[in-house]
């Protein structure tokens, strides 16, 4: 399962749509991000505010939207609204290629450069549980031996992902909070989309990876 998320760490390549959380609400938002993006970007009907487009395009990316990928690597690649940059715009073009989106294949053989990893966007932000985990206190190994509760990571996962997630230069903090994003820590579950396991991984995307467990 850490394999995957190794691709959000240095010298990875972003896994795009395997990230995608499972949830009814998730296309919706994603299509609603896009369409702000589009009208702050070109300025249709609202102030063209291109930083604020490129935020959007992000979040709706960091979801897995192909569109939003292959727009937003434009931006890079024409310095619209954002600093230029050839190795950013061929990260999220080739992120879209991999979906499918022939123009996108197209524009990352025409760059012909790629990032090793995607910015700091990209990245889900840390849930106030999971900073609590990494916070200092005076008897740690107390701490995370209490019952599990609802919001809590339960020990057997935390231990695991602290053992496991530097050997793959991955912060145990990230991998805890995709976990609890993707499956609130259950194991079992398995989303409508198939999506299964503590990272809510495809099957295709788990062979892919050679996730085995």
């Amino acid at each position: 399962m850490l394999a995957l998320i190794a691709a959000l760490g240095p010298g990875g390549a972003w896994a795009g749509a395997a990230a995608t959380p499972a949830g009814d609400d998730v296309e919706p938002r994603i299509a609603q991000w896009r369409r702000e993006a589009l009208a702050l970007e070109h300025g249709e009907g609202v102030p063209r505010d291109r930083a604020r487009a490129a935020a959007l395009y992000c979040e709706a990316a960091r979801l897995g939207d192909a569109e939003s990928q292959f727009n937003l690597g434009w931006m890079y690649a024409l310095g619209r609204g954002i600093e230029r940059d050839d190795a950013m715009a061929g990260f999220f073009f080739a992120a879209a290629a991999e979906q499918g989106l022939a123009q996108a294949q197209r524009m990352r053989d025409a760059v012909g450069v790629r990032a090793e990893h995607g910015p700091d966007c990209l990245r889900p932000p840390v849930p106030p549980i999971v900073a609590s985990i990494q916070a200092p206190a005076p008897e740690p190994s107390a701490a995370l031996a209490e019952p599990a509760l609802p919001e809590r990571a339960p020990r057997p996962i935390v231990e695991l992902v602290q053992k496991m997630a530097p050997g793959f230069r991955v912060e145990p903090g990230l991998v805890l909070a995709i976990m609890q994003a993707e499956s609130n820590f259950d194991a079992a579950a398995v989303s409508p989309r198939n999506a299964q396991g503590l990272m809510q991984l495809i099957p295709d995307t788990a062979a892919r990876f050679n996730v085995r467990n």
